[in-house]
C-alpha cells in the first residue's frame, strides 16, 4: 500500500511539474533530487509543448471540420426549402460558385480554389463559438471535480481555472490518499456483524431476565420483598405500565473533530432492581437537510454512565438522545447537543499546571494537517476585550507551552490556533482558567517545614498554662 501511494504521488508530482503548474504540495528536498528535477523539466517541457501544439492543431482541425459539416447541412436545408417553395424537383448542383462554401485548407480543393478564387466564400469558426465551447468545457470539468472532492461549484471552477492557466497557487488540492477499494464491502460486513451482536445481546438479556423472574411465583411475593427493602412500591414492580424515569444531567464534554464524550446520572428510581440498560441515539442537527435523509444511529446496551461517540463528521452539530430501556419498554429521552470541532484546529486544549504567575497549556495536533504547522496561543483577561487586543505567543511546533507574566488570582480566557503556509487556521475552543493566589504555593510547600515549629509552640503554651495553674494554687 505504501508503494502504491508513493507511485501515485510521484506520478502526480511529475505531471504537474511537466505542465508547469506546480501546486507546491510535494517538492524535492535533497540536492540530487533537485538536480534531477531541473534536468527532467529542461528536457520534458519542450517535448510537452510540442505535444500540446499537435493536440491544439488536432482540435482546431476537428472543430473546423465539424463547423464545415454544420454549414453544409444548413446550406442543403435552405436549398431544399427553396425548391419546395418553388415547386421544382431538380436536384442538380448547378449554380453560381458564390453559393459553394469552402472551409479549411485541404490539398484536394487547392486547384478549385485557384480557379474560382474570386467567387469562393471562405468561412472561419466564430470567435464566440470557440470561447463558448471553452467555457462549457471548463464548467463541466469544474462540476466533475466538485462532485468527486465534495467541494462547492465555485471552488471547483477556481481550481480548474488555476490549473488551465498553469498558475497553481495550491490553495485547493486533491486528496492524494489512496482509499481501500474494498471499503464498501468491509462497511457492509461491519454492519452485519453489529446487527448480529445486537440481536445476540438482546436475546441474552431476555434469557437472563426470564430466568431471574422464574424465582418469583406471585406478584404478592414481589410486593413483600419491596416493602421489606423499604423502597417505593413501584421500584421493584415488573409491570408493563410502570413509569420508567429517564436519565438525568446528560451533558457533552471533550469534543474533538471526530468524537464527543457524554456523561449522565442514573434515573432517580432504578427500574427492575438495576436490570436495565441505556440506549443512545444520535444524528446531525441540520434544519436544512435535503430530502429528509438524516438517518439516526443507535447504540444499544450501554451499562455505564459515560460513553464516547466516535466516527463523527467534523464541525457538525449533533443531537444526542438517551433513554433507559427495560424489557417492558423505554423511558422518555434526555437530549443534549454538541458541535464537533473543525479538523484543522488543535484538539483537546487543557490546563496541565498553574501557579500565581504562570499557566501550562497542552493540546493535540489537528486531525488534518495542511503542511508543516506552528502554533500560536492567544489569551486575555476576563472580561475579554476585542480580539485584536489579545496577547499572543508563538509556540513553534511544540504542543505544550507555559504562559508567563500573569497576574495572581485572575481569570483568563485562552485559545490555540495552527499556523501553516496558508496562514492562520480556525481557532480551537476557548478554555477558561484562574491563576492561584500569590501565597498559595508557599503555604503548600512550606507546610511541611512549619509543622514541627507549630507543634513546639503548642507544647510551650501548654507548659506555660500548667505552670500558671500551679502558681495560682
Amino acid at each position: 500500500e505504501l508503494s502504491t501511494i508513493l507511485s501515485f504521488r510521484s506520478i502526480f508530482f511529475t505531471t504537474t511539474s511537466l505542465t508547469s503548474i506546480g501546486y507546491g504540495v510535494d517538492a524535492p528536498s535533497s540536492v540530487p533530487g533537485r538536480f534531477f528535477c531541473i534536468v527532467y523539466l529542461f528536457c520534458g517541457i519542450p517535448l510537452y509543448l510540442i505535444t500540446l501544439a499537435d493536440t491544439a492543431k488536432f482540435c482546431t482541425e476537428g472543430m473546423n471540420r465539424l463547423y464545415t459539416e454544420y454549414l453544409k447541412l444548413k446550406f442543403r436545408a435552405k436549398r431544399r426549402v427553396k425548391r419546395w417553395r418553388k415547386g421544382t424537383r431538380s436536384d442538380s448542383l448547378a449554380g453560381n460558385v458564390n453559393q459553394v462554401i469552402i472551409a479549411g485548407g485541404d490539398d484536394d480543393v487547392a486547384e478549385f480554389l485557384w480557379t474560382h478564387l474570386e467567387a469562393a466564400h471562405f468561412v472561419e469558426v466564430p470567435f464566440l463559438l470557440v470561447y463558448g465551447m471553452l467555457l462549457l468545457y471548463i464548467t463541466f470539468a469544474s462540476w466533475i471535480v466538485a462532485r468527486i472532492e465534495h467541494w462547492p461549484l465555485e471552488d471547483g471552477f477556481y481550481y480548474i481555472m488555476m490549473s488551465v492557466l498553469t498558475v497553481g497557487f495550491g490553495g485547493l488540492i486533491f486528496d492524494l490518499s489512496i482509499q481501500d477499494p474494498l471499503s464498501w464491502l468491509k462497511a457492509v460486513q461491519q454492519k452485519r456483524i453489529e446487527a448480529m451482536k445486537r440481536e445476540a445481546m438482546r436475546k441474552l438479556f431476555e434469557t437472563v431476565t426470564a430466568l431471574h423472574h422464574l424465582r418469583f411465583t406471585t406478584m404478592q411475593r414481589l410486593i413483600e420483598q419491596t416493602v421489606a427493602k423499604k423502597e417505593d412500591s413501584l421500584d421493584g414492580l415488573d409491570l408493563p405500565n410502570a413509569i420508567i424515569d429517564p436519565p438525568t444531567n446528560i451533558s457533552a464534554f471533550n469534543a474533538t473533530a471526530d468524537s464527543v464524550c457524554l456523561r449522565w446520572k442514573a434515573p432517580l428510581r432504578e427500574p427492575e432492581g438495576k436490570r436495565f440498560w441505556y440506549t443512545l441515539t444520535y444524528k446531525t442537527r441540520n434544519p436544512h437537510w435535503i430530502f429528509g435523509r438524516n438517518q439516526a444511529t443507535v447504540v444499544d446496551f450501554i451499562t455505564g454512565e459515560t460513553y464516547e461517540v466516535k466516527g463523527l463528521k467534523t464541525f457538525t452539530l449533533y443531537q444526542f438522545s438517551l433513554v433507559v430501556t427495560t424489557r417492558y419498554g423505554s423511558s422518555k429521552p434526555a437530549t443534549c447537543q454538541e458541535y464537533t470541532e473543525p479538523c484543522t484546529v488543535p484538539q483537546c486544549v487543557a490546563v496541565e499546571a498553574s501557579s500565581s504567575e504562570t499557566v501550562t497549556l497542552s493540546w493535540k495536533a489537528p486531525k488534518k494537517n495542511n503542511g508543516p504547522e506552528r502554533y500560536v496561543i492567544m489569551y486575555s483577561q476576563e472580561p475579554a476585550p476585542q480580539f485584536k487586543y489579545w496577547n499572543r505567543y508563538k509556540c513553534g511546533a511544540s504542543t505544550r507551552f507555559t504562559i508567563p507574566e500573569l497576574s495572581p488570582d485572575t481569570r483568563y480566557i485562552a485559545c490555540v490556533a495552527a499556523e501553516h503556509n496558508f496562514g492562520l487556521a480556525a481557532m480551537s475552543k476557548s478554555i477558561r482558567f484562574r491563576t492561584r493566589l500569590w501565597w498559595h504555593e508557599e503555604t503548600e510547600t512550606g507546610s511541611s517545614l512549619l509543622a514541627p515549629m507549630v507543634i513546639a509552640q503548642k507544647r510551650l503554651s501548654i507548659i506555660s498554662s500548667i505552670s500558671n495553674a500551679s502558681a495560682l494554687r
